[in-house]
């Protein structure tokens, strides 16, 4: 595996996690979050490009 891989798995770990903890709570809102199969790996794509970005302003 690579560490994108890796990356992917954990981000659709904590995706899952995320989504469990919301319908746990009955005082939560509704997220809605888009959940097909390339949509974990489009919102990697989005929170790396983000934190790039990020880094470039302030560096």
């Amino acid at each position: 595996m690579s560490g994108k891989d890796v990356l992917d798995m954990v981000m659709m770990t904590q995706y899952f996690d995320t989504m469990r903890d919301i319908r746990a709570h009955s005082k939560s809102s509704s997220v809605f979050i888009p959940h097909g199969p390339g949509a974990v790996s489009d919102m990697a794509t989005q929170i790396r490009n983000g934190l790039l970005q990020a880094h470039q302003t302030n560096a």
